[in-house]
């Protein structure tokens, strides 16, 4: 995870320093993470945009401080339905990730919406163990 992040972080499109960052899929929070830890290398994430479905998960996060945290932009809720209703809230990034653990079979249809998703010149990574 630390070696995704190290790479999202690193590949902003922009002059500006820092990546625009999307997370689609929290899980354990260990992209995350890393995510926020490249700050200490010198790599921080402009923004770290975080998608999340599963109830319990988002209301870890909450009570983890996620949502307070500098930068950080959480969306609960299936990514289908966040890109379908808020697509346009969301804007574009210089790096997604993705984490296939349990959505697999909607891999497809999620690199489908990259051309909107991904700057000009930026990058997707994901994880799929």
């Amino acid at each position: 995870m630390e070696a995704h992040a190290k790479i999202l972080c690193m590949f902003s499109t922009r002059e500006e320093r820092g990546a625009d960052v999307l997370n689609v899929g929290f899980g354990m929070g260990l992209i995350d993470q890393a995510i926020q830890d490249m700050s200490k290398q010198g790599h921080p994430a402009r923004t770290h945009t975080i998608i999340e479905a599963h109830p319990d998960v988002y209301q870890k996060m909450l009570v983890d401080g996620w949502d307070k945290l500098p930068g950080v932009r959480i969306f609960h809720g299936r990514w289908q339905d966040v890109l379908r209703e808020r697509g346009t809230e969301l804007g574009n990034f210089d790096g997604v990730f993705f984490d296939t653990f349990d959505d697999v079979c909607h891999m497809r249809e999620f690199t489908d919406h990259l051309p909107q998703l991904v700057r000009p010149g930026g990058i997707f990574s994901f994880f799929n163990g």
